[in-house]
């Protein structure tokens, strides 16, 4: 099986060259991909994002033994400091990529072999303990939280603001209800799958009407919403209280947004009353992360609202009869 990768950090001739391989000569080797989380990171280190990059990569693997390989182009590698970081010198060949890639499948195998040796019962211990243990993410070192605050300055400032993530630009225009892509609406999964900060997302008061390229338009609620999909995949946002109550207030676009699963059912039930995320998952009896995942794209695609206090029943009142029903009244009972 050819191993997944993601190019990134590095010139568009070096990356035009290195996907050409790719998709030629090395598909029995590689497949550039686009889902998450892939198994092997090609980027350059020779400039202050792929060195940003490496860094952050070093820091997830020493904190949650992350099993992502990197490899790593620079003009004067040095002798691989950890099993996950392979180095190669630019401009890297065909051979060397061969090499790497064989490299990284003896890892993987070792890495597969040494794990079966562990105890079974072990195992089964560590999931009966853990089974509704949910992997969380902070929404703000997402994309998803990027987004957010370039629409709420867009907003507040009445102007277009791009958002800088390596070659990726997206324009935000909050006056229009816009958003302007400088990359196919395909490589958006790339960017929801990378962690980012302030340094390595900018976000600028400008406009990509003078760009060259040309550039993908859609609402930003469409934007909001497939982005917090991506960003919600296969983990839980931590801003969310599953006992609060939210309300939907209009239905997603789900014939031509990104779907989520259940989206049909938990979008009937939540139209009709503001409900707890807790409550869907118990009525529907689904998932509790599908729901999580679901009300977190309607709220930053503006679809939801969170109901700051519980909603009352108003009892219905009786008023004082009239002098005119009081005479059918005794009318009625002298007949």
């Amino acid at each position: 099986m050819p191993l997944s990768v993601q190019l990134l950090a590095m010139s568009q001739s070096s990356q035009r060259n290195i996907s050409g391989f790719i998709k030629t000569k090395g598909k029995t080797y590689f497949s550039i991909s686009d889902s998450q989380p892939t198994q092997v990171i090609i980027l350059d280190i020779d400039n202050q994002e792929g060195k940003k990059l490496l860094l952050e990569h070093q820091t997830k693997q020493n904190i949650t033994k992350d099993s992502i390989k990197i490899i790593a182009l620079t003009l004067s590698p040095s002798k691989d400091s950890c099993s996950s970081i392979i180095q190669r010198q630019k401009p890297i060949t065909s051979i060397e990529l061969i090499r790497a890639a064989e490299k990284i499948r003896k890892l993987i195998s070792n890495n597969q072999v040494s794990s079966s040796k562990i105890n079974k019962d072990a195992i089964s211990e560590v999931i009966s303990e853990n089974k509704d243990v949910v992997q969380s993410y902070e929404p703000s070192g997402t994309l998803q939280g990027m987004l957010r605050k370039a629409v709420q300055l867009s907003d507040k400032e009445k102007t277009s603001v791009v958002l800088h993530i390596q070659n990726y630009r997206i324009e935000i225009n909050a006056s229009n209800n816009l958003a302007y892509l400088s990359f196919p609406k395909n490589r958006l999964r790339n960017l929801c799958y990378y962690p980012l900060n302030t340094s390595t997302c900018l976000i600028k008061k400008e406009s990509l009407k003078n760009a060259s390229e040309e550039c993908i338009s859609l609402s930003i609620a469409e934007l909001s919403w497939n982005t917090a999909l991506l960003c919600a995949r296969g983990r839980s946002p931590k801003n969310l209280d599953n006992e609060s109550t939210y309300q939907l207030k209009r239905w997603p676009n789900l014939t031509r947004w990104l779907p989520s699963n259940y989206a049909l059912s938990i979008a009937s039930l939540w139209t009709k009353a503001p409900y707890s995320i807790t409550a869907i998952s118990q009525q529907l009896d689904i998932p509790i992360t599908d729901v999580r995942c679901f009300i977190s794209a309607a709220l930053d695609s503006h679809l939801a609202i969170i109901c700051k206090e519980a909603c009352e029943v108003i009892p219905f009142k009786t008023h004082n009869n009239s002098s005119l029903f009081k005479k059918l009244l005794n009318h009625l009972k002298r007949a």
